[in-house]
């Protein structure tokens, strides 16, 4: 779809909310577009996200014998055997490592596949997107075929730099760095068990005194980054900002870790930070959706509102079917007073995902107030309820 100015139009927002109405004729409307068949890899792709997206929460595992994820070790030719036993033993009971997940989705995230792409080994790479209420991110899922039927051999978080295998790699060296470091008569290195122990236990003080003892090397590393942000989720927000600031620092951790410092940059009201690290983003994935949304909000903190209009534009024109891209086009155009504007994304919102609207609900919402009592959202309420 092509997002096009329509004649007469009075405003940008009009325009963009036309924009969703083109995508309602071109998807139910006699022209739409025939999709292809698909192949077995986006076969298995879109498999594997309807059970990610029918869990409550996912745990992205190395056991060879607890989830969707199972097939990961068996399908790598290249890992280790020493890796297998090494998370055996973890599933036999070595738990307190915190290591058993070794990634974690926070509940409520969907998943999309983005694109299906040539990979490793005559296999494909899906790249997919998590969205959640707050947050954004993308990994891609290494797949391989075996015996005729498709598998996975690795799943890499593009936000934290973390995959599987590496993360398994990483533990068996750390647990090889610790038992020398005993066999040795002493601690006078840091513990990287012992980290993760005090991180996941919350002891900010303990933590710190491990990391001022491990090597510089391990310190930055994408494991040791992922886990010190998990833990900060639950700390005060001047911990959380000082870690976060610690990231921002380095222009190398910046350019490494943008899509998780774009909140912060935010925060720090430093706009044009946010946009760089969005670009950075892009520069991994390609023009998405969800990236696009990413920099509408930026746009939209910062007073650019034409420059959010035309990247929710954007949005649209790249995936019709990401829902967080109307509902946020809606609340800026409820905050811009575009209120006939806003009823037509209600409509594409109740056409296109199904919506059966609650109107009562809408005056709950803070922001939607002024919105409520106006006369567009009236008539579009009395023309919904008959």
């Amino acid at each position: 779809m092509t997002c096009r100015r329509p004649a007469g139009a009075r405003t940008q927002a009009r325009a963009l909310a036309a924009a969703c109405a083109a995508y309602l004729l071109l998807s139910f409307g006699p022209g739409a577009a025939q999709v292809p068949a698909p192949d077995p890899w986006s076969l298995f792709a879109d498999s594997l996200v309807a059970a990610l997206n029918e869990r409550d929460s996912v745990f992205v595992t190395g056991r060879t014998d607890s989830s969707v994820f199972g097939a990961a070790l068996q399908a790598a030719d290249d890992l280790p055997e020493a890796a297998r036993a090494y998370v055996n033993a973890i599933a036999a009971g070595v738990r307190e490592l915190g290591s058993v997940v070794l990634q974690e989705v926070p509940p409520g995230t969907a998943f999309a596949v983005v694109r299906v792409e040539p990979g490793g080994d005559s296999g494909r790479t899906v790249l997919c997107r998590m969205h959640g209420e707050q947050m954004l991110a993308y990994v891609r899922i290494a797949l391989v075929m075996r015996d005729g039927r498709v598998m996975i051999a690795d799943w890499h978080n593009l936000a934290t730099g973390v995959s599987v295998r590496e993360s398994l790699r990483f533990w068996m060296d750390a647990l090889d760095a610790d038992a020398s470091g005993r066999a040795g008569g002493g601690r006078r290195t840091g513990s990287v068990a012992a980290l993760f122990v005090k991180l996941r236990a919350g002891d900010a003080a303990g933590a710190a005194d491990e990391l001022r003892r491990l090597p510089r090397k391990t310190v930055e590393h994408p494991m040791v980054v992922a886990a010190r942000i998990a833990a900060a989720r639950s700390s005060d927000a001047e911990s959380r900002g000082r870690l976060f600031g610690w990231l921002a620092r380095s222009p190398r951790r910046a350019r490494r870790y943008p899509l998780l410092l774009v909140d912060y940059f935010m925060s720090q009201d430093d706009y044009r930070r946010a946009l760089r690290a969005t670009a950075n983003v892009e520069r991994a994935v390609g023009p998405e959706a969800g990236v696009a949304c990413l920099r509408a909000a930026i746009y939209g903190a910062s007073g650019r509102t034409d420059a959010a209009y035309r990247a929710f534009a954007a949005a649209i024109e790249l995936d019709p079917s990401f829902e967080a891209a109307y509902w946020r086009l809606l609340d800026l155009l409820v905050a811009d007073g575009e209120f006939a504007d806003a009823t037509l994304v209600l409509d594409v919102l109740a056409a296109k995902f199904e919506y059966d609207f609650d109107i009562d609900e809408f005056s709950e919402v803070e922001s939607y107030r002024a919105f409520v009592r106006s006369t567009e959202f009236r008539q579009w309420a009395r023309e919904w309820e008959q």
